[in-house]
């Protein structure tokens, strides 16, 4: 069989990391922006109508992996980092981060909690719903 009528040529491409970044940015684009100059998040309405915490920090978590891609800034954040951005109460970072990384949907090293690449494509299926 060649390679003309081999059905299995489909799954040739040319970048497989840019098919996951075009869905990640298109998912992305709904909920953050990124400072050009600051590379400081930008919190657009949908984002703000994410209906629970883990959401709102899922969400995040892909935007600063999606920064380190951009930028090189650390991809890590720390919970004060999260509380600084006051996308919800304070008391109720520590708890949801907590129960993130219990849940084993973030991984935390010295730098801070980040999200794996394994968790992207769930997350941008599920569009940010995070069953609580």
């Amino acid at each position: 069989m060649d390679n003309q009528t081999n059905p299995l040529e489909k799954l040739f491409a040319d970048d497989v990391k840019s098919l996951d970044l075009n869905l990640l940015s298109t998912f992305l684009a709904n909920y953050i922006a990124i400072d050009r100059n600051t590379q400081e998040f930008g919190f657009r309405t949908p984002f703000k109508g994410l209906s629970n915490n883990l959401e709102k920090l899922e969400v995040l978590f892909l935007a600063s992996k999606a920064r380190k891609i951009l930028t090189e800034k650390q991809e890590e954040m720390t919970t004060s980092e999260i509380v600084k951005l006051s996308i919800m109460p304070e008391g109720s970072v520590k708890g949801s981060v907590k129960r993130l990384f219990d849940d084993k949907k973030i991984l935390k090293n010295d730098k801070g909690y980040y999200l794996p690449d394994y968790r992207v494509s769930e997350i941008v299926k599920s569009g940010g719903q995070n069953d609580q």
